[in-house]
């Protein structure tokens, strides 16, 4: 039993510090969960039953994704308001594998809109440059391709489903390179300036407004397939100048640093998925699932699970080992390059061993969150001494 001083917060911590959450406790567990479970449980069953790839690509892309975003982007959030957004996200999660698809269908777009609702209110508050605000446009975004993927599977609009992943994948490339683009030079130039060593390119305005323009136009021919000329004109244009900047952060300089070498890594995986895209509407020899899983799995893989590791680490007392971020981003390159060796062979065997890598990475990152999570009290002392949000 408690006693009344243990009821309280700790001295110098206020109240609210108890009411409040920070959003990635509950939804990083819940991504990498997620990931872990669904990827094998699809290799397990794609071949007899097809029709799983859109189940497949809606969880990943709104169920993992959309969690990670959750996580990042609304810092603290009373306990209440988060319990009702995890709940959401759970029903969503669960109801279709057991027969409710009309009551995941609702949960999953009320988790999206109401993700949207919050994160885009927060951002249009603080906000200070009008180039921040593009995150609230991308969340709202995000809302509309669940309603498009949900209007899709009740025969509201013809191949809504397709239509809503493609939105999300594209928006969702979007927010890695503009966020990896802020956090990536940022840490690098930290890293090399121990070292004694400047970063002149750490800031390169012109080209990630290209970048993005790039990224805006691609988006929109998207969902056009008569624009698909300008899909390949954008997306070439977006793999170039990403590449271009990411050359410009001088990278290789920190290889030794495994957590911050694998977000360039990741933001590697941005430049090949956006160049096979393109390179496949002009080559039939190339299949358009390499750069679907360059992207997914490459960048996604490692650009997420990097920086919830990274956050994990960070925000709480422990820390979690870099060599432990380098064999998990190790494992899920490995399961990248199977997927897109399997997308041009169609070999089942690549399929299982990427499926196998990639389980094995998000199992060994969830044990390393697990291990970082403070009981309550701890987090409540430990947010308080050092302002985390």
């Amino acid at each position: 039993m408690m006693n009344g001083d243990e009821s309280r917060p700790p001295p110098g911590i206020p109240a609210r510090a108890l009411r409040e959450v920070a959003a990635h406790r509950a939804f990083f567990p819940l991504a990498m969960l997620l990931a872990a479970v669904e990827i094998p449980v699809w290799a397990m069953l794609y071949r007899v039953r097809p029709g799983l790839a859109v189940w497949h690509a809606h969880e990943m892309l709104f169920g993992y994704a959309l969690a990670v975003v959750a996580g990042f982007l609304l810092a603290r959030l009373e306990w209440r308001l988060l319990a009702a957004l995890t709940a959401a996200w759970l029903v969503a999660r669960l109801a279709v594998p057991v027969g409710i698809p009309v009551a995941g269908g609702i949960a999953a777009f009320g988790f999206a809109a109401g993700l949207a609702a919050i994160g885009s209110r927060r951002f249009l508050r603080a906000a200070r440059k009008g180039r921040n605000r593009m995150f609230a446009v991308m969340l709202v975004g995000m809302a509309a391709g669940e309603g498009l993927f949900q209007a899709g599977v009740s025969g509201l609009v013809a191949d809504g489903e397709w239509r809503g992943i493609l939105l999300m994948l594209d928006l969702v490339t979007l927010i890695m390179l503009q966020m990896g683009g802020r956090v990536i030079p940022a840490a690098t130039a930290g890293a090399l300036q121990r070292r004694g060593i400047g970063l002149p390119n750490r800031v390169q305005p012109r080209v990630e407004t290209a970048l993005g323009a790039s990224m805006v136009a691609l988006i929109l021919a998207d969902q056009a397939p008569a624009m698909s000329p300008l899909a390949v004109i954008a997306g070439s244009a977006a793999a170039l100048l990403a590449g271009f900047r990411l050359l410009r952060w001088h990278g290789w300089m920190i290889w030794r640093q495994s957590d911050l070498f694998a977000l360039h890594i990741g933001y590697g995986w941005l430049v090949a998925g956006l160049g096979l895209r393109a390179a496949a509407a002009l080559l039939p020899a190339i299949p358009p699932m390499a750069g679907i899983h360059a992207l997914s799995i490459g960048a996604l893989g490692t650009l997420t699970t990097t920086m919830m590791l990274r956050t994990a680490g960070r925000n709480s007392p422990g820390q979690i080992p870099s060599r432990r971020i380098a064999a998990v981003m190790a494992m899920i390159a490995v399961a990248a390059s199977l997927r897109i060796v399997s997308a041009f062979s169609g070999s089942p065997g690549a399929i299982f061993a990427a499926a196998g890598c990639w389980t094995v990475a998000l199992l060994v990152a969830l044990s390393a969150i697990f291990r970082t999570q403070p009981n309550r009290r701890q987090r409540a002392a430990y947010e308080g001494r050092s302002g985390v949000a």
